[in-house]
């Protein structure tokens, strides 16, 4: 992954070319501070176009918007 430091939870994850022939590739990921009983787990919401060669997302918790995270997980299946 990429992050894209200080941008409110904004990352990119650019892909080895011929990764994915396509861009309908599914995506899951949550993201947060796991050594801290006290956190809270943040979604990831697509941003922009997927394409074969990157996914642009954001992380989020609840309705707060878009904050950075120390721990980003994130996989992707597809051909």
């Amino acid at each position: 992954k990429k992050k894209k430091k200080g941008n409110n939870g904004r990352y990119r994850a650019n892909f080895v070319s011929g990764t994915f022939t396509s861009a309908n590739y599914i995506v899951a990921g949550i993201a947060g501070n796991f050594q801290s009983a006290t956190s809270s787990q943040t979604g990831i919401v697509p941003q922009g176009t997927r394409t074969t060669s990157q996914y642009e997302f954001k992380t989020i918790t609840g309705s707060s918007g878009g904050a950075d995270k120390s721990e980003v997980n994130i996989v992707f299946f597809g051909d």
